[in-house]
């Protein structure tokens, strides 16, 4: 797929109005955001989810008297899912019509429509313009600071629970707090978690035990073991349980940024989503994908393989025809593993990487074009 500018420059030339230099202009959103008292951390609690957003390349087409649109760049300093500000070299009438070209975190790009709301000058025929959206966005896709790690943290020491939420929340995670074994179990059963922290030293059920069980009912989630058992033969009886991953406690900031890093999956985005009629139907087939994997967990935890290779074949058909061709090729070599006679047991990775491809698919986003 072409840049936004590549595309814009093959339409008409993209106008700088800034002669800045990156340093300069840096500087200044900087101060801006200083002078208005707000933080990264505090946009999201008092604007609205408005995370600082420093874009590099990003296109705004501007509505001209008479109808015409003419692309400028633009220096952006904060995104919403409702709107964007960014810095211009001119004033813009407020209710003017604008179109916003944003590069996504993989590369891609949206085209998204709004209209400019206020423009106020900062210094030097510089001005900060802001725009609403026509509809609302996703904003993970555009900055990592919107990114959310869900975790379920199953830890009995409440001094270590705030001590984890601390460190997860200033890494954009969100924590769910458990004390128990048996309580896991059931949180894991009925959530979506990006993984689950597990102590191994919990009442009621131990961790091993809650981990043994939950594999046995055909979780196939990432399971990561918290200890402060040191041995080798207590790393081995982790793994054994059923953990993917062993790390010794106390917490540490560094270690719980490793863990999220392994779960950051790449969106799954359909390949239909700008054919007319499609986006109502590819977002009713994303929607349904979580009850199909909640049923393909169900079947392999009674080790039901027959089970498991009908909602395979289901996927194998669906996948492709709303536009998830991976979601079609991994449904395709489990099916086919399973009619080949292989045990469920050896393709628990197969089924862990078709269980992903599923939670990545995103829906058709009202701002994409």
């Amino acid at each position: 797929m072409s840049s936004p500018a590549a595309a814009a420059s093959a339409d008409k030339k993209v106008v700088r109005t800034m002669r800045l230099d990156e340093e300069r202009i840096n500087a200044l959103l900087d101060s801006m955001d200083e002078r208005s008292g707000y933080s990264d951390r505090n946009i999201k609690r008092e604007r609205q989810e408005r995370y600082s957003f420093r874009g590099k390349s990003v296109i705004v087409h501007l509505q001209q008297p008479g109808g015409v649109s003419t692309p400028f760049y633009v220096h952006t300093r904060n995104i919403s899912a409702g709107g964007i500000a960014f810095l211009h070299g001119g004033f813009v009438h407020a209710t003017t019509s604008c179109v916003t070209q944003l590069i996504t975190l993989h590369g891609t790009w949206q085209n998204v429509p709004g209209t400019v709301k206020s423009c106020r000058y900062i210094e030097s025929n510089i001005h900060e313009v802001n725009v609403a959206f026509g509809q609302p966005i996703d904003v993970s896709l555009f900055t990592q600071a919107a990114v959310h790690t869900k975790i379920l943290l199953v830890e009995d020491d409440a001094a270590m629970a705030h001590l984890v939420q601390h460190h997860i929340e200033k890494l954009n995670g969100q924590v769910e707090v458990v004390e128990d074994g048996e309580r896991a179990i059931e949180m894991a059963l009925n959530g979506s978690h990006d993984f689950i922290l597990m102590d191994m030293d919990i009442p009621k059920k131990d961790g091993f035990e809650a981990t043994a069980q939950l594999r046995a009912k055909g979780y196939s989630g990432l399971i990561f073991a918290a200890t402060a058992l040191t041995r080798d033969e207590d790393r081995k009886r982790c793994i054994e349980a059923g953990c993917d991953r062993y790390i010794s406690k106390p917490y540490d900031s560094d270690t719980l940024a490793d863990l999220i890093r392994t779960v950051a999956h790449e969106p799954l985005y359909s390949t239909k989503a700008e054919e007319s009629g499609m986006a109502d139907l590819i977002n009713e087939f994303v929607s349904g994908l979580r009850n199909q994997i909640h049923d393909l967990e169900a079947a392999v935890a009674e080790q039901d393989g027959e089970r498991v290779g009908r909602i395979a074949r289901t996927l194998k058909g669906q996948g492709s025809g709303f536009g998830f061709d991976p979601i079609s090729t991994i449904a395709g070599e489990l099916e086919s593993e399973l009619l080949g006679g292989a045990p469920l047991e050896s393709l628990t990775m197969k089924i862990r990487e078709f269980k992903d491809l599923c939670w990545n698919a995103k829906p058709v986003t009202s701002g994409m074009t």
